[in-house]
């Protein structure tokens, strides 16, 4: 007997509640007490407060130049402006390059092209390798899985029925800039999944997109979740950087000298121009 279309459908309904299923279209309901705002931020700002330091092993996709290149790059950091990166030649497996920030000031060396930079530890200095505008303890939080918040946020939350997840949307007090949360809390802890803020006129200035969440311990005993693949973009730089993090040691005791890059005199300044990319990066981590 020829079933109608509104008989399949029922027969689906009713086979899928009988195994405890949602049908096609149904939506995810909020499985916890409605969370207020000010708990949320409270937690993702905890989150990125966990780590004071960290060494990573990472697969980093960035733009050099008009050329995209995937690079083996070593990082560690520290709260207070440190950070170093060395960058892999996949070729040689010799430092392509390396790049210091000691709280104060920067120091790169590009051992390729037999140059250097140097100049104060801000927010331009990882872009002198990596081209993402980020400030050291930003680029910390992306490392752990957290996000820069903007300044005094007040906003509202909203339940996303399709995807199962907390959206935060925030303005910056004043109403100068926005951005958007979005946070999964199946695991009982607040997964940063997405973070994207905006300037008054409404243009992007950058987003994050966090993947594979999995759980770790610090050296010093504490728990967090730390995502498997990290994708920062910034359109005004037309820049954007993919991170798979290989291996991640947390909250060890670094050294302040292991910050410093020893810049010889003899070098010539590398140039500091940045031509735009042929095309968006690929998403080398589709999984969610």
């Amino acid at each position: 007997m020829k079933r109608s279309g509104l008989g399949l459908w029922l027969l689906c309904a009713m086979t899928m509640a009988a195994q405890g299923c949602p049908c096609g279209g149904s939506k995810i309901e909020r499985p916890y007490p409605q969370p207020t705002v000010d708990a949320l931020l409270q937690q993702v700002r905890s989150n990125g407060q966990v780590v004071s330091s960290y060494v990573a092993e990472s697969t980093m996709d960035y733009w050099v130049g008009d050329e995209r290149i995937k690079m083996t790059v070593y990082v560690m950091g520290k709260r207070g402006a440190r950070i170093r990166f060395n960058a892999i030649n996949p070729a040689t497996e010799t430092t392509a390059s390396d790049l210091g920030c000691d709280g104060n000031g920067f120091a790169f060396l590009d051992y390729e092209k037999e140059c250097q930079l140097s100049g104060v530890c801000d927010q331009y200095s990882i872009a002198q390798l990596l081209r993402v505008r980020l400030d050291p303890d930003d680029f910390l939080l992306l490392a752990v899985g957290s996000t820069p918040i903007v300044n005094q946020p007040e906003g509202v939350l909203r339940w996303d029925h399709k995807r199962g997840a907390e959206v935060l949307d925030l303005v910056e007090r004043g109403g100068a800039r926005r951005q958007t949360l979005v946070l999964s809390g199946k695991q009982g802890q607040w997964d940063v999944l997405e973070s994207a803020v905006y300037d008054a006129s409404g243009k992007l200035e950058w987003k994050l997109e966090n993947k594979g969440f999995s759980p770790m311990t610090t050296e010093d005993g504490k728990s967090l979740r730390v995502p498997r693949s990290s994708h920062f973009e910034q359109p005004a730089e037309k820049a954007d950087l993919v991170a798979r993090w290989d291996n991640r040691t947390l909250n060890l005791e670094l050294d302040e000298d292991k910050f410093v890059v020893p810049v010889p005199a003899e070098l010539k300044l590398c140039p500091t121009g940045k031509a735009a990319p042929p095309a968006p990066a690929p998403d080398p981590d589709p999984t969610p």
